[in-house]
């Protein structure tokens, strides 16, 4: 017996039907209805629907919570004339995808069976938006991915360019705002709401900067007077200590502040100790980045020139200068996130100012696609149970898998192993037998294999798809 595909998460609504929707009839719940004369009981009617094959079920815990996890049935009964009357039943499938189910109807002795099978499916809709110089990479592998999990994502309207931002500030509400913003200019799939995720592809996001205290401690050591090995033309190349790297050329408006100096260095804050422990101040104007040693052409900036007054050199003998100060550096790097309350995630091509291939890429925009659509569950509201390798927190904002990665607070490498999920909270994770950093996988292991194909897509149960782009804020 052939199968029908039913789209289990849709609505019935006319837009829906294209592409692999054939007719209203395959989205959403199935539609029985039967006219029967005035006088006989609606009971009459019965409709049954059997599981074929039903790979994905759901448990005892997880039925109370969601409806959806279970087969709803709702009928209606509406006259058609004076001795006749309509029977509707409307059929809501579980809303797992991969299970086939066989329909039947009696009336009486009359005993009809559906000619095909129902096999469940569940449709999202996507568009990529990608900055000024910002190259989208095939998603035909994402689209691959989950079709395996039975969820079609569907591209429409193609890529959309909107102008280039250099970072993506993402620490505040009205940074994340921005980022709606600039990314719904080029948005533009709105009448597929609410299933639908605009996918944003961008420069980089380095997280926000912190202040960073460096101490004459920290600091190398420049030997000045006799043997000068660390001056040149009256200025010291100082090099931010603990691989730190300076804010700067990320926000044009902080870059402006100061007269164009940045806000990158707490005013006053700067000093030089020398053999004789006298702290001496250094006024702002006389310390300024290094501009011409950067990490490569996209930025990274770590190192400083400093200008220290004539007599800080001592011609007869040697003083040795320590430096202190207080910087605003970069406190790392995210591949992207998805916006809890919004139909958005944003994929980086680029961290430590360095490039990511597309395989990388790829693997980020399917973590943050299985966010968007409710991974990992945690055995609340209507969700999913709570795997056994679900986590929330331990360095990784929201909840993850550490399938086969095990952490240690306070560990050097605090996250180690080899992940076996893409929901793991990093795109590496440290390998102690190598002592490298592994990349984390672009698949689901074998647990949350099961989850994604039994997640619950109606959009009315998605806080990730409930407000759009459009609106421009979070």
């Amino acid at each position: 017996m052939a199968d029908h595909d039913q789209f289990v998460n849709l609505v019935k609504d006319p837009k829906f039907v294209e592409d692999e929707v054939k007719t209203i009839e395959r989205a959403g719940a199935l539609h029985v209805e039967a006219t029967m004369s005035k006088g006989t009981s609606p009971n009459l009617l019965k409709v049954r629907v059997t599981p074929v094959a039903e790979p994905q079920t759901y448990t005892a815990t997880e039925t109370p919570r969601n409806t959806r996890f279970t087969l709803v049935r709702t009928r209606k009964t509406a006259p058609v004339s004076a001795k006749k009357f309509k029977i509707s039943e409307d059929v809501e499938l579980p809303a797992a995808g991969g299970n086939r189910y066989k329909v039947e109807g009696k009336v009486k002795k009359k005993k009809v069976e559906a000619a095909k099978t129902l096999f469940t499916w569940r449709k999202l809709y996507y568009q990529p938006v990608h900055m000024l110089g910002v190259t989208v990479p095939s998603t035909a592998s994402m689209e691959a991915d989950y079709d395996g999990h039975f969820i079609k994502f569907k591209m429409k309207d193609g890529p959309q360019q909107v102008p280039f931002r250099t970072n993506t500030d993402s620490n505040t509400v009205a940074e994340r705002n921005q980022v709606v913003m600039d990314a719904r200019a080029g948005y533009s799939i709105d009448r597929y709401e609410p299933y639908t995720v605009c996918i944003y592809f961008v420069n980089m996001i380095a997280d926000p900067k912190e202040n960073f205290l460096v101490t004459p401690v920290m600091s190398s050591a420049h030997k000045l007077g006799a043997g000068i090995t660390s001056w040149s033309g009256g200025q010291i190349s100082f090099k931010v200590p603990q691989d730190k790297y300076i804010w700067w050329g990320l926000n044009t408006i902080e870059d402006a502040k100061n007269g164009g100096r940045g806000n990158w260095l707490t005013s006053g804050s700067a000093y030089y100790v020398g053999d004789d422990g006298v702290k001496n101040a250094i006024p702002d104007g006389d310390i300024t980045i290094d501009t011409s040693k950067k990490v490569s052409g996209l930025g990274g900036y770590d190192h400083l020139k400093i200008k220290l007054p004539w007599g800080a050199r001592d011609f007869w003998s040697s003083n040795t200068v320590r430096f202190g100060m207080t910087l605003k550096v970069v406190k790392g790097f995210s591949g992207g996130y998805s916006e809890p309350d919004v139909n958005i995630i944003t994929v980086a091509t680029s961290g430590w100012w360095r490039p990511f291939t597309d395989t990388k890429r790829l693997q980020i925009l399917n973590h943050e696609m299985g966010h968007k659509i409710g991974m990992v569950a945690d055995g609340t509201g209507k969700a999913l149970d709570k795997p056994a390798h679900q986590y929330t927190g331990q360095g990784h904002q929201g909840p993850h898998c550490q399938n086969n990665a095990n952490y240690v607070v306070g560990r050097a490498n605090e996250w180690q192993g080899t992940p076996l999920c893409v929901m793991f909270g990093a795109t590496s994770c440290f390998d102690p037998g190598t002592g490298a950093h592994k990349p984390a996988p672009s698949n689901f292991c074998p647990v949350c294999d099961k989850l994604v194909k039994k997640l619950d897509l109606f959009a009315g149960d998605l806080d990730g798809l409930k407000n759009s782009v459009r609106l421009g804020h979070i």
